[in-house]
């Protein structure tokens, strides 16, 4: 394991990150920005003054954010008089560079009333790179990103047929494929926040051939049997599959479960993402009970799932144990990736493997309960 100090590698880190653009610059690291930003920390002049800096330095992705900014005010906080809403602009703009907040993770992590200590102890978006580039090595990203690779690695583990489909040689094995699974879900090769993935029906299509035109046309793509949820589950909403994300950390003492959720559908919707959607809700990794309300991406709270009025808060997940114990062996597989946010569903016949997440998000563990997250996984490393 790496003897640097966890600062140490989270400034190798940032600084790698930037240097081989895998992420846009969101932070000048030298001594007057560090000044300037512990200044920033006590006194809204220095933070003005703060964000004045990175508006010189770095005005394009300073001009760039204004827009996005405007659009996460409106949606957390509706209309406001212009005064509240330049000093929100200038926190906002503060704590995207002093703690790599995304616009609306500051207002999911309730940053506008969290001091310096606060704010610091949560994993933001940009900082979710950062502790990837310490864990993960940069070839096993591919193992993730692209599903076609995920399946011929942990295949056995998805325990239902999935079939790739590049281009026009495939149809006879899709012909095949449809002929056994006249429902099944279609997914992209690449994507993320449940982009793009549909549930598809031959019932629905009478020319075969032109849906197989139709599936490929953007691209390879990955063709699924459907899975359905078991009884207990779909109790909570019956009409997508609602997932479980259980991290795995690799440690010196072994593998450690960290920071677990369930994503639920919501809206009719297919998928659980929250980017899609979905509502998410924190997990006690002990007992597998759901510890917190609901809540969905633009902060609206549920006690009961709005569909189905059934209670999120207090749920017990069946079968928790073997859930935990499944990542805990799918993090063996590709034993030099420290960190993988595994996605499992329970069906009536067991758990099954939906995706494993080698970069995946850390907001959704933090902003449910608002307690941040850093010193937990700070600990682990």
């Amino acid at each position: 394991m790496n003897k640097l100090s966890i600062e140490q590698q989270i400034r190798s880190a940032e600084r790698t990150l930037i240097k081989t653009k895998q992420i846009a610059r969101w932070k000048l690291s030298n001594w007057f920005e560090k000044w300037l930003s512990y200044r920033a920390d006590n006194s809204f002049f220095w933070k003005k003054v703060y964000v004045l800096f990175y508006k010189f330095f770095d005005y394009k992705y300073y001009k760039g954010g204004l827009n996005a900014i405007n659009r996460e005010i409106k949606i957390f906080k509706g209309e406001i008089d212009e005064k509240q809403k330049r000093e929100l602009i200038v926190d906002m703009i503060y704590s995207l560079h002093r703690f790599g907040a995304m616009f609306t993770e500051y207002f999911l992590f309730n940053f506008p009333h969290l001091n310096t200590v606060g704010r610091e102890a949560f994993i933001t978006d940009k900082m979710r790179y950062v502790y990837c580039e310490i864990l993960n090595p940069k070839d096993n990203i591919c193992l993730f990103d692209q599903k076609d690779k995920t399946y011929s690695l942990f295949g056995k583990y998805f325990k239902r047929e999935v079939l790739l489909l590049s281009d026009e040689k495939d149809f006879e094995k899709f012909v095949s494929f449809v002929g056994r699974h006249s429902v099944f879900i279609k997914k992209p090769i690449h994507g993320s926040c449940g982009r793009g993935i549909k549930l598809l029906s031959t019932n629905q299509h009478e020319n075969v051939a032109k849906l197989f035109d139709n599936l490929i046309a953007d691209g390879p793509c990955l063709v699924e049997q459907k899975v359905s949820n078991h009884h207990e589950i779909r109790r909570i909403y019956p009409k997508g599959l609602s997932t479980i994300r259980i991290p795995t950390i690799r440690t010196e003492n072994g593998t450690e479960i960290f920071a677990s959720i369930i994503r639920i559908g919501h809206g009719g919707s297919i998928v659980d993402n929250v980017g899609s959607g979905g509502i998410v809700a924190v997990v006690d990794i002990d007992s597998g009970i759901v510890e917190t309300p609901g809540y969905d991406k633009k902060g609206n709270k549920y006690l009961i799932h709005p569909d189905t009025s059934e209670l999120i808060v207090g749920f017990k997940v069946p079968f928790w144990e073997a859930a935990k114990t499944l990542a805990k062996e799918l993090s063996e597989v590709v034993p030099s990736n420290r960190y993988v946010g595994w996605d499992l569903a329970l069906t009536e016949d067991g758990w099954v493997m939906i995706e494993g997440n080698a970069r995946g998000e850390l907001y959704m563990q933090q902003f449910p309960n608002r307690i941040g997250i850093k010193d937990w996984l700070d600990s682990l490393i």
